[in-house]
């Protein structure tokens, strides 16, 4: 699957593959440099057919563990799964929102926990991407268009004798949703 970034040669890939162990093993002493990259043929005693899975293993273990830290803390506080229940989606993004607000001020740790503020958001944002999926019900995000909609309406109905007409109400549709 192309991405429309041209493919670099073996040598450009070769040099980017020493640039990212130097800076590995510069940020982790115990990270060894010797070991064979799986899954490239011809250059490993074995070779794995993984073409087509998540590169799961690009994911930073600082700040996985960072936000499993998170995690724990409320696990204690509510329950090990209590977040699986679904909650509306605007609380989270308005604990995110706080949390990246209070980081850019300054703040590193969440005063009640103690932990980053950071790995608080990224736990929102994680809660966001498995609502995507499994939560859709729980979407009350502020719709702009809808709200500018209804404004209209409201300004557009006319009355008669106490009786609401709707001759002169604006009816919109956008997909899969009238307003």
């Amino acid at each position: 699957m192309s991405c429309g970034v041209p493919h670099s040669s073996d040598e450009d890939m070769d040099r980017k593959a020493d640039q990212a162990k130097a800076i590995a093993v510069e940020r982790d002493p115990n990270y060894d440099s010797t070991r064979p990259v799986l899954g490239n043929p011809g250059t490993t005693p074995g070779y794995k057919h993984d073409g087509g899975k998540l590169p799961l293993h690009l994911l930073s273990t600082v700040a996985l563990n960072k936000v499993a830290e998170v995690m724990a803390f409320g696990a204690q506080k509510y329950s090990t799964d209590a977040w699986r229940a679904g909650m509306d989606w605007s609380r989270l993004i308005g604990a995110a929102l706080r949390h990246i607000t209070a980081f850019n001020g300054g703040e590193d740790q969440d005063d009640e926990s103690g932990l980053s503020h950071l790995a608080h958001a990224a736990c929102c944002v994680m809660f966001l991407l498995e609502y995507e999926e499994t939560f859709p019900e729980g979407d009350d995000r502020y719709d702009s268009f809808k709200a500018d909609v209804d404004r209209l309406n409201k300004a557009t109905e006319v009355k008669t004798d106490g009786q609401e007409e709707d001759r002169n109400k604006v009816v919109i549709t956008y997909p899969d949703v009238q307003v």
